[in-house]
C-alpha cells in the first residue's frame, strides 16, 4: 500500500481514480 501511496502522491490523476487493480498497471508503466 505504501508504494501505491507514493505513486498517488506523484501523480494526482491516480488519486482521482479509486484503489483499483489498475494501480498495479500504472506501477508497471512507470
Amino acid at each position: 500500500v505504501v508504494k501505491t501511496e507514493k505513486l498517488t502522491e506523484s501523480s494526482p490523476t491516480t488519486s482521482a481514480l479509486p484503489p483499483s487493480p489498475k494501480s498495479k498497471n500504472t506501477e508497471t508503466s512507470f
